[in-house]
């Protein structure tokens, strides 16, 4: 769950319905200058219409799991700006089995994990060549449009931030 995990995050809130579609536009470190003990990075492609996970990689220094807090800060573009609709505070296991489902544990699987572990011990993991159907997502409630999503993912304990990023990405039919 670990790559899954974050690519969980990465991903959290992107979802459509299967006759939609979802392109990931934009992934990028809150700050590029930060050393998170949580690093992601990911290259996406398009081929032949659909969105292919190219090389995604998570590097953590800490399990992953229900001792993290992830928060996704969702805005839509409005009128050329980013407008806040939603926060969502969630424990980060309960986070990708609520919204997530079985398009993480296809990449856990992917990334040579268990499907649906959790916590995630520390290490590095990585996906190439993966296709990313979002039709498995189970959170489907994403109207059309732009969107910008902050993921936030603190320490319960220490309140340490462990890592941050944007991710953007547009839903169309």
């Amino acid at each position: 769950m670990q790559l899954t995990s974050a690519l969980v995050i990465v991903l959290f809130a992107v979802s459509s319905m299967a006759q939609r579609k979802v392109t990931i536009t934009k992934f990028e470190n809150c700050d590029a200058n930060a050393d998170y003990p949580i690093k992601m990075s990911f290259k996406i492609k398009e081929e032949n219409g659909v969105q292919i996970l190219e090389e995604g990689s998570v590097s953590s220094k800490v399990a992953l799991g229900n001792n993290i807090k992830d928060t996704a800060e969702v805005f839509a573009m409005e009128s050329g700006k980013w407008e806040h609709l939603i926060t969502i505070n969630e424990n980060l296991c309960d986070a990708v089995n609520k919204y997530m489902g079985e398009f993480m544990h296809d990449l856990q699987e992917k990334a040579g994990l268990e499907r649906g572990a959790c916590p995630v011990p520390a290490g590095d993991y990585k996906v190439e060549q993966h296709t990313l159907d979002f039709g498995n997502f189970k959170f489907k409630k994403i109207p059309e449009g732009e969107f910008r999503v902050k993921v936030t993912l603190v320490d319960n304990t220490s309140n340490e931030t462990l890592h941050c990023h944007f991710l953007e990405f547009k839903i169309e039919k």
